[in-house]
């Protein structure tokens, strides 16, 4: 009993919205209470969180409501600045403030799990930073002392104890009350809040024996007067609280069933949102000249990789997601891409997913698995690669291609001309027969090789040259051709 007055003593001590150890509490406390029975009564009160140390006796507790309240105006002052992202280091730096005495090496796990549950922090798509999407939000709002007490007077009630979606609930039943229940019905039923479905003008006419314009200017009036602050708190504290339920993201599916009543709460608060209709997605605090850099550049590969997306999306300062909401976005605008390429975009990125020089045959192996529902066959994928598009080439070996960005290049000499090349321009320079090892690290020079096998059958089986001794060769006179055009025909055949 006598730890939990002394926990209820530190309701006080705890108003400064300070971290403080049980040490810190024994100094006001009689000091016959024994530290192990405090810290057993912080750690079953709720309210407290505990903020683990290297050691128990480094173990730091706050109140939830403090914490809260400092994660708040963290958000509003990164809101002034419009800056949205800090690293680990600097928020490390920032949460050091609760402490009265020494210093966190790393961000207290506990409370950013904590302030992650309501999106006040969000954990970035690059390691070791973090996010703040509320004041990404934050930044647009026009009347800031408006929005601190709506969370303040959240904090108070302690908003997080609560069913967030009841509040939500609670906060508009009271900004439609200040209206008529007229009005409350129309823009009910043309923002789709009861249904997923929003309603005609001439529907609504109909049922309230109305002109569509007449229904228009009652609908005008609800946002004429939700231009007024005081008509806009409830809808605020309820767009605030649906923010928080849904652990501060952004990106909202527009199938969703909540999707309308977020887009509908979004507009009352006044938080621009921009809709990406063909990817089923919109985005909140974001608008669309935030999304230019999206527009087709660089690879095609780049272009549609989820990945290659999610890093331009973390680059971009403009934009406040967390790494899920990268993550998501990014996914669906790399199904969007892929799902629309035409097919020579196609038969390009099935080369990139092989990652190397191959055979049509396991180009079009490949494509099939990407693409099921537009499975094809060997010989359209080669007529769509012989067409050599996308920087697709063939690289002189039969059937097998490869990417320009890779290096690679279309030979302009078969293999046994460019082999007879290296040997003819060796032997006239030096006069003595050339070897294999010599005529192998030449023919980098003319073009990439991918097996290895290939230059030995161009080297041994070549008309143009003979070979005089183990290895080396020299070029044959015209008379020493040999004249076996279909033996020629054949290695051709295996070297093209």
């Amino acid at each position: 009993m006598d730890a939990i007055k002394a926990i209820n003593e530190l309701y006080f001590f705890a108003s400064e919205s300070r971290a403080f150890t049980i040490d810190d509490l024994l100094c006001l406390v009689d000091t016959d209470i024994d530290s192990g029975a405090i810290r057993k009564a912080l750690l079953i009160n709720s309210r407290f969180i505990r903020l683990q140390g290297r050691l128990p006796i480094e173990d730091h507790y706050i109140l939830d409501s403090s914490l809260f309240q400092w994660l708040v105006q963290l958000n509003f002052r990164l809101s002034q600045i419009k800056k949205f992202r800090l690293t680990e280091h600097q928020f490390t730096c920032a949460i050091n403030n609760l402490r009265s005495d020494g210093r966190w090496d790393f961000p207290p796990i506990e409370a950013v799990r904590w302030g992650q549950s309501l999106g006040l922090i969000c954990k970035a798509y690059t390691k070791q930073q973090f996010v703040f999407p509320l004041a990404r939000i934050l930044s647009f709002m026009k009347h800031s002392d408006i929005y601190k007490q709506l969370l303040s007077d959240l904090c108070e009630s302690r908003i997080w104890e609560h069913s967030l979606k009841k509040q939500v609930k609670e906060f508009l039943r009271k900004g439609f009350s200040k209206f008529k229940e007229e009005i409350s019905y129309i823009v009910r039923k043309r923002e789709g809040l009861q249904s997923q479905k929003k309603v005609t003008l001439q529907i609504l006419g109909d049922h309230f024996k109305k002109t569509r314009e007449r229904i228009r200017q009652l609908e005008n009036k609800f946002w004429n007067l939700c231009c007024h602050i005081n008509y806009r708190k409830p809808f605020i504290s309820a767009f605030l609280c649906d923010f928080m339920d849904n652990s501060g993201s952004l990106i909202i599916d527009i199938i969703s069933p909540r999707a309308n009543l977020r887009k509908f709460l979004a507009k009352c608060a006044g938080v621009p949102i921009h809709e990406f209709t063909k990817f089923g997605l919109f985005v909140l605090a974001a608008e669309s000249k935030d999304f230019g850099f999206l527009r087709p550049s660089g690879t095609l590969y780049e272009y549609v990789n989820s990945s290659s997306i999610s890093n331009l999306l973390e680059l971009n300062k403009n934009l406040c997601f967390s790494g899920k909401d990268v993550q998501k976005l990014a996914k669906e605008i790399s199904h969007y891409r892929k799902t629309n390429l035409k097919k020579g975009q196609r038969v390009y990125m099935a080369l990139c997913h092989i990652g190397k020089p191959a055979h049509y045959s396991k180009i079009t192996e490949v494509y099939n698995s990407l693409w099921p529902d537009d499975v094809t066959n060997e010989r359209n994928i080669h007529s769509v690669l012989n067409r050599e598009q996308y920087g697709i080439v063939w690289i002189g070996i039969k059937g097998t291609y490869a990417l320009k960005e890779w290096g690679y290049e279309r030979p302009s000499k078969t293999l046994f001309e460019t082999v007879t090349e290296v040997v003819k321009e060796k032997f006239e320079k030096t006069g003595i027969p050339v070897q294999k090892s010599v005529i192998v690290s030449e023919m980098g020079k003319y073009r990439k090789i991918v097996r290895p096998s290939s230059i030995a059958i161009a080297i041994h089986c070549n008309p143009n040259i003979k070979c005089v001794s183990k290895d080396t060769f020299i070029p044959r006179e015209p008379d020493e051709m040999i004249d076996d055009e279909y033996k020629l025909d054949e290695l051709d055949d295996i070297l093209t």
